[in-house]
């Protein structure tokens, strides 16, 4: 099996942006996100208490931008070893129900480079399948290579 080839600094010139990409919010994403966090919201697990709260059924774990924020610049790509996290935020404007595929894009805001690191600002955007924005994912990261 071939491992995947790196994402390297010279790939992410500023302004360039990544291909859309489908992300699916499977029942059994949310499992796992719920089993590996031990965050059991019932938002995310039950239907009837989901409605309960005025929701139209399950909704997504916010904490799962983390994953389609990484996912929409890799694309079958690794991160090299060594990279450090340096800031992240999240915006989020609308829940995202169980069951739906986001639509999602990347693109580099800044690069620049300061006492020897690399240094990269990237943005990746989701939206729903009727085209509104559903969440907003920021990193600043030490890229190693």
């Amino acid at each position: 099996m071939t491992e995947a080839p790196e994402l390297t600094y010279a790939d992410l010139p500023e302004g360039r942006q990544f291909p859309q990409m489908a992300y699916e919010i499977t029942p059994e994403l949310v499992a796992s996100y719920v089993a590996a966090t031990g965050d059991d919201n019932p938002a995310y697990t039950d239907d009837a208490k989901a409605r309960s709260v005025g929701l139209t059924g399950r909704i997504a774990p916010p904490g799962l931008a983390g994953i389609w924020g990484r996912q929409a610049y890799l694309q079958g790509r690794r991160m090299p070893p060594g990279g450090i996290l340096v800031g992240q935020d999240m915006a989020f404007m609308r829940p995202v129900r169980v069951g739906s595929v986001l639509m999602v894009q990347a693109e580099v805001l800044r690069r620049w480079e300061r006492n020897g690191r690399r240094f990269v600002t990237l943005r990746s955007t989701a939206r729903t399948a009727d085209g509104e924005r559903c969440g907003v994912v920021r990193i600043t990261a030490i890229w190693p290579k």
